[in-house]
């Protein structure tokens, strides 16, 4: 079935259980440790598929119980929370007179920063290598664990491109920068 170009097709099981992880994990990053029981009443979910869902998200290092919560009868309930070293993010703020890099983990707390001088390199990549490596080896955190870099600069930047158009601290910053990084 076609409509305004939009093709619509049923939600495999695949698809369900990655927005059904999505959305626990956000839920866990938002409202802190639940127990099995409290996360399928708040997502929707059966206790066997909210069972299965945070075996999954266990399984890949996504969370692990952090405690346990007396409920009535029974055993005390597992509390789950997100591993906070399960991924991370930096940001470079560049100015034409330093390079400043914090990483943060996946809950948003940062775990170290670094400054660059600029001037040890006119080749902009090299100088972005070098701050996120200085940052990771500072930090301790594993690079393969950093899920995105975002980079803030003076300067108009090309919506379509994203690279660099007009800056006057910038010079080197020119066309393809965005691109040469992204394939670092």
């Amino acid at each position: 079935m076609r409509c305004h170009g939009y093709v619509s097709r049923p939600g495999t099981p695949r698809l369900l259980r990655q927005l059904n992880d999505r959305a626990a994990l956000e839920l866990l990053l938002s409202v802190g440790p639940l127990t099995r029981t409290q996360l399928g009443t708040r997502t929707g979910l059966s206790k066997v598929t909210a069972s299965q869902l945070l075996a999954r998200l266990e399984e890949r290092d996504l969370v692990r119980v952090v405690g346990s919560q007396a409920g009535g009868r029974g055993p005390n309930a597992a509390l789950y929370a997100v591993v906070p070293e399960s991924a991370y993010v930096a940001a470079l703020d560049v100015s034409a007179h330093r390079v400043t890099a914090t990483i943060a983990d996946i809950t948003g707390e940062v775990v170290g920063d670094v400054t660059v001088d600029p001037s040890t390199s006119d080749d902009p990549v090299s100088l972005v290598h070098t701050a996120v490596m200085r940052l990771v080896d500072t930090a301790g955190v594993p690079l393969d664990r950093v899920r995105a870099c975002v980079i803030g600069t003076p300067g108009v930047v090309d919506p379509r491109t994203g690279d660099i158009r007009f800056s006057f601290d910038l010079i080197s910053w020119h066309k393809g920068v965005l691109e040469a990084l992204s394939a670092t």
